[in-house]
């Protein structure tokens, strides 16, 4: 729901199916766990204990469902966000200048508590990525980065398609040989730039990496953190539905 949201692409549907399940995890986790040890105390029967067993899973998954919702505003989430935005502050061409030395950093982070083993572990992983990135840049691009063109190889793919339907045409019709060989020409020179350009973007994704990872990962801190925005959207959506229904409904006769 964040992701279409922050593209402008989410529907009323999603939006209103995603806003009550967290609005429904909200109140589970507000009404808390059943105390199965009580009810064995009092003398349950088996359908209490099955409908209780049901409410608790419910409460665990309610629980989880809340804190995916604010994974970015933990410790850990709020340490992995200032990674991402020191990479995407210093752009792609800034890959090339981290340190060899954050790996080793990230390795010596406390260990005492879970919350410091995961913050320990996505650390090295987010350094050891750097790493890569930095090693992939150095040797496929010694003198400098800059933006694959990405418009250029899917015109490649266009041109590619019409020039295949063209000899497939052409060859059933039976067109002539020097047409037949000049756009095979076009179609194999087409099929060549297409290769080139393949290993250059196979390239420039693995030398870059870090950098669209780090910057996927605030886009994803910054459209949850718009759920305000959407909660009203769900509301509002509410509203009008509720309103139409009622319109909707013939009045009673006299």
């Amino acid at each position: 729901m964040f992701e279409d949201y922050g593209n402008g692409v989410l529907t009323d549907e999603d939006m209103m199916s995603t806003v009550e399940l967290i609005r429904d995890s909200k109140q589970k986790a507000e009404e808390g766990p059943v105390d199965i040890l009580g009810l064995k105390q009092s003398g349950a029967s088996k359908a209490e204990f099955k409908e209780a067993a049901k409410k608790n899973e419910e409460y665990e998954i309610a629980v989880d469902i809340l804190k995916e919702l604010e994974r970015f505003n933990t410790p850990e989430g709020l340490h992995r966000l200032e990674w991402a935005k020191g990479i995407v502050d210093g752009g792609i061409e800034g890959i090339q200048n981290l340190s060899y030395e954050s790996v080793a950093a990230a390795k010596a982070m406390p260990t005492l508590t879970k919350a410091e083993k995961v913050l320990r572990k996505e650390s090295v992983a987010d350094a050891k990525l750097g790493m890569r990135s930095k090693k992939a840049l150095l040797k496929y691009y010694p003198d400098g980065i800059t933006e694959f063109n990405e418009e250029e190889l899917l015109g490649l793919y266009d041109t590619e398609k019409e020039l295949t339907e063209k000899k497939a045409k052409l060859l059933k019709e039976k067109g002539s040989a020097d047409e037949i060989k000049s756009v095979s020409e076009e179609l194999r020179d087409a099929q060549e730039k297409i290769k080139v350009l393949t290993v250059e973007h196979q390239h420039f994704t693995e030398s870059t990496k870090v950098y669209h990872d780090a910057f996927k990962y605030i886009q994803q801190a910054e459209n949850y953190a718009r759920f305000g925005e959407i909660d009203t959207m769900y509301t509002e959506a509410s509203s009008v539905t509720i309103v139409d229904s009622e319109e909707e409904t013939p009045e009673a006769e006299e």
